[in-house]
């Protein structure tokens, strides 16, 4: 998939929970958000300040491969916290990913049935748990890039396009 900067950054301002109804790239490369009704001055701050030194390459999704990679790498504390978030219920479905409607909720589906319903030992619980992040961030590229619920996690599904 490939991610031009005005989207990303809308997605990411989303991902933050800043209600925008999209960028704007301007001819200096500079961005202009336009922010929903909703959103705070405190959100319209915060997404300002994003946009204000934002990257305006074009990226493209990254392999399943290498973003289990990055999640390897995060601490047990880092992995509970992502996992206890996109495993969290929500208003329309008992898990969050049971809701995405991305490239993988297929293999994301038949995980949830591994994970839930043939109970796995520690480790393949674990493993499984992490394929079934991997396959999320791929969806859902700026998921885990910075969130609110653990700010020291950065393992995005998107890289600069070469």
């Amino acid at each position: 998939m490939i991610y031009p900067a005005p989207t990303r950054l809308t997605v990411q301002l989303q991902a933050l929970g800043i209600p925008v109804d999209g960028v704007v790239q301007n001819a200096d490369g500079s961005f202009t958000v336009q922010y929903n009704a909703a959103a705070t001055p405190a959100q319209i701050t915060q997404g300002d300040t994003l946009a204000s030194n934002y990257d305006a390459r074009t990226y493209v999704g990254r392999l399943l491969a290498d973003i289990y990679q990055g999640l390897q790498a995060l601490t047990t504390t880092q992995h509970a916290n992502a996992w206890n978030d996109v495993s969290a219920a929500t208003a329309a479905v008992p898990r969050k990913y049971l809701g995405d409607p991305g490239g993988n909720a297929a293999s994301i589906f038949t995980l949830d049935w591994i994970i839930y319903v043939q109970k796995p030992t520690a480790a393949q619980l674990t493993a499984a748990q992490k394929n079934l992040l991997a396959q999320y961030v791929q969806d859902n590229p700026a998921y885990l890039i910075g969130p609110a619920f653990d700010t020291t996690i950065n393992v995005p599904g998107w890289q600069p396009a070469v």
